[in-house]
């Protein structure tokens, strides 16, 4: 059992009581007050009697001030460590979901480069599929009580287990091996828990979850970068499709490089304008007459390689320049779409993601305000992946 450590207000009681018991002692053997009684008597003109009546009246209210002040003394220290407690614990939860943060998360890893017990761990990396869409369509209210939800789900399915939320709709669980769990079931059973539906004043939610999941000490030196690891693979469970799992493999540090790689290329690639259109004739089989072309996307290199839209559009909606990306093109397109006769239109591809934007129909229109290119002559289309990624959606 730990030791309690007296508060100062009972260490002055404590030695108070004391000098107390001295000063009686004292009194008690030397007779201070037969003495005194003899010095009042002696000195009968002067009212020492009633002095020293007043004085011990004072002194007996001094103790009683005394008494409540130590009280409110001890009350104000037990407040503060009270608030101190509750400071620590808000840097290190989420206030949202109430679970553990990432700064708990790195207490946790530094004390197990400290630990000497041979602990194993699973670490399960957890992202939302949906949950952009949620907030979107239906306010960031709705995304709160999902993502509490989630959290409750998660407990419950570990209730002996770390859960963290470390920021928007990832969660990490960092789980105890104990014997020769089926990790991938494990984590398959997180898909199920999550995917089940949701439904908040009466507006159902469909969610979907992305695990990546990785071990330690098989897959990293530390558990920090362990965890890095299991994020890896969920990314790529995430760039496959939805409800997919994905135990970590070495391989997939070279996807990721090369996926942040292609990032910043992108990033410079918009901001220099080096992403332009190209057109494809639009033929009307009847008549074959050219009735307008087709905007693609096409991104040529600065060493004259071309990277497919395939490629680099998903990254683009996965890092969010998809919006900057679609508008810039779209206005270059308008552009030169003046240059052509009057019956030629444009088409003009989206992103099934910006279907959720609600301020995706006042850029269009402002653009071609913009522009001066008529309403009737852009066509939109849906690229193809809306059908075959997300069926609801489509």
């Amino acid at each position: 059992m730990p030791r309690i450590q007296p508060t100062r207000p009972q260490m002055e009681i404590v030695a108070w009581l004391a000098v107390f018991l001295l000063l009686f002692c004292l009194s008690w053997f030397l007779q201070w007050h037969e003495g005194l009684d003899r010095f009042i008597e002696k000195h009968h003109d002067y009212p020492l009697d009633h002095a020293l009546l007043a004085l011990n009246i004072s002194g007996f209210l001094g103790l009683i001030y005394s008494a409540l002040r130590i009280r409110d003394l001890s009350r104000e220290v037990n407040r503060r460590l009270q608030a101190e407690k509750n400071v620590d614990w808000i840097a290190c939860h989420d206030t949202l979901t109430e679970l553990p943060n990432r700064r708990f998360l790195d207490s946790v890893c530094a004390q197990a480069m400290t630990d000497q017990r041979e602990e194993t761990y699973a670490v399960f990396s957890i992202d939302l599929d949906g949950f952009k869409k949620v907030n979107d369509l239906l306010g960031h209210d709705h995304g709160d009580a999902v993502l509490k939800t989630v959290a409750q789900r998660l407990s419950s399915l570990f209730p002996r287990e770390h859960v963290f939320r470390l920021g928007g709709d990832e969660f990490v669980v960092l789980a105890r091996r104990t014997g020769n769990p089926d990790l991938v079931a494990l984590a398959n059973r997180i898909v199920t828990v999550i995917g089940k539906p949701f439904t908040f004043n009466g507006v159902a939610v469909d969610l979907g979850a992305s695990v990546g999941f990785a071990l330690f000490p098989e897959n990293g030196d530390d558990l920090s970068q362990v965890i890095r690891h299991s994020d890896c693979a969920m990314y790529v469970a995430k760039k496959q499709g939805r409800n997919l799992v994905k135990p970590f493999v070495p391989s997939m540090q070279d996807e990721l490089a090369k996926r942040i790689r292609m990032e910043a290329d992108l990033r410079a690639a918009i901001k220099k304008a080096e992403i332009v259109p190209y057109y494809q004739p639009l033929v009307d089989l009847k008549t074959n007459r050219i009735i307008g072309f087709e905007a693609l996307a096409r991104w040529k290199t600065a060493s004259g390689e071309f990277i497919p839209p395939n490629e680099f559009i998903p990254v683009a909606e996965e890092a969010g320049l998809i919006v900057e990306l679609t508008d810039q093109l779209l206005r270059h397109a308008c552009t030169d779409a003046l240059s052509w006769p009057s019956e030629l239109v444009l088409s003009f591809n989206l992103s099934p993601i910006q279907l959720s934007d609600r301020l995706l129909g006042l850029r269009i229109l402002k653009i071609l305000g913009d522009v001066g290119l008529p309403a009737h002559r852009v066509e939109l289309e849906v690229t193809e992946s809306a059908i075959i990624q997300d069926a609801v959606t489509a």
